[in-house]
């Protein structure tokens, strides 16, 4: 059993179920507070239920941490968009906010609107929507973001993955683990080569060269002259 302390009179929203929204309202709850999550989406989790691939986090186990949440006096209300704040302020004590930050980063390059964004793609994916996804794609970036888009394009029936960063292998921000999961399931890795441009499948890359350090303290990537080249994907993530 999960001790709570004694009743505290108090009553606190969350907004947002993510794992910010469920360990606020776990231990406010446990603190004695009355709590209750609004959650937008038909399930509670947010990114660790529509984020993360099932081989990674499967759902079940999930579902089983956040009964427990429940049980410790959580209410989780779902399918429940927030439009007003006042309305909460008036009634509940304290308003806790974890709605995420999911917003899609701007390469700034000619067909970008045609690349799929990599979290709309799992979310689709954990949705249970059918997605026709191509034999040929490419995942730009080298995040475990990435190694997660490519690893599931390779379960959508792609037959070539290839993952497309501007850096080399030493300066990617992804696991160790995840990459090498990522070659064991056929990943290409096109290191040093960024893209320019997407038109009519085909995207136009770049290779690059490291320079001096950038105030991340890696290497800056800078585009080599007359290097530029074509490849076809059916698509781009």
């Amino acid at each position: 059993s999960i001790e709570r302390k004694n009743p505290s009179g108090k009553k606190i929203a969350v907004i947002g179920s993510g794992p910010a929204g469920l360990s606020a309202g776990f231990y406010l709850s446990k603190e004695g507070h009355d709590v209750i999550i609004f959650e937008s989406l038909e399930h509670p989790g947010g990114m660790l239920y529509y984020g993360i691939p099932s081989y990674r986090l499967p759902k079940d186990g999930l579902l089983k941490e956040i009964e427990l949440i429940k049980k410790s006096g959580v209410k989780i209300e779902t399918s429940h968009k927030i439009k007003n704040i006042e309305d909460l302020t008036d009634k509940y004590d304290a308003v806790f906010f974890s709605v995420g930050a999911n917003i899609q980063n701007k390469m700034n390059i000619p067909g970008e609107e045609k690349f799929i964004n990599a979290i709309s793609l799992l979310s689709d994916v954990n949705k249970g929507k059918n997605i026709f996804i191509g034999e040929r794609v490419a995942v730009i970036g080298g995040g475990d973001v990435a190694m997660d888009a490519v690893r599931t394009s390779i379960r959508l029936g792609a037959r070539e993955a290839y993952v497309i960063y501007r850096r080399s292998r030493n300066e990617m921000p992804a696991s160790d683990e995840e990459i090498r999961q990522a070659e064991d399931e056929g990943t290409v890795f096109m290191f040093l080569t960024n893209p320019v441009e997407f038109s009519q499948k085909k995207l136009k890359l770049v290779k690059m060269k490291l320079c001096e350090p950038d105030e991340s303290g890696r290497s800056k990537p800078k585009p080599i002259k007359d290097s530029e080249y074509e490849m076809e994907f059916d698509t781009v993530i």
